[in-house]
């Protein structure tokens, strides 16, 4: 038969075992909860430093490589005179752009326009041209300055209602 005191000290010698048995359980969970945090913490930084993820403070890239920017060009309806031209400048950074939209024309004895798109001077280059009375814009441009102009000289008495939406993305 136990004294007690041996009973007493055999109690105090379990709690101090379940005590321990309690904080090896918390470590080990701690340890398996620590697995997932490192390996967030590492698909993070990896997809911060391939620039999936915005910067912080401007530090580290950015979503514009990811995320075309788009600015109009022109929109809405422009009546363009006889004789004449109307000329929408753009510009197009580093990377290249493209610029798409549509148009529709009415007036005169042809209902029609002509449409292009030119270096920033009109003279040196046509990027894209189009004549008629409706057209879809669809093209890629390399870097530079541009001209986005609805053509009305050939029509010597008859204005034209252009309807015009054109953008540029890079």
């Amino acid at each position: 038969m136990l004294t007690p005191e041996d009973q007493k000290r055999i109690q105090e010698e379990e709690q101090y075992r379940a005590s321990l048995r309690s904080v090896q359980r918390s470590q080990a969970f701690g340890r398996l909860l620590a697995i997932p945090v490192i390996l967030g913490a590492i698909w993070l930084v990896a997809a911060f430093l391939s620039g999936l993820v915005p910067s912080l403070s401007g530090l580290g890239p950015s979503l514009s490589g990811l995320v075309p920017i788009t600015h109009s060009i022109a929109r809405g309806p422009v009546a363009v005179s006889p004789l004449s031209y109307m000329s929408y400048r753009f510009a197009v950074p580093d990377a290249g752009g493209h610029v798409t939209g549509s148009f529709s024309a009415f007036g005169g004895m042809g209902n029609d326009i002509r449409v292009a798109i030119t270096d920033a001077n009109n003279v040196n280059r046509v990027w894209w041209g189009a004549a008629g009375n409706s057209g879809v814009i669809d093209v890629r441009v390399p870097p530079g300055m541009y001209t986005l102009v609805l053509d009305n000289r050939m029509s010597i008495v008859s204005s034209k209602q252009v309807t015009i939406t054109a953008d540029v993305s890079y």
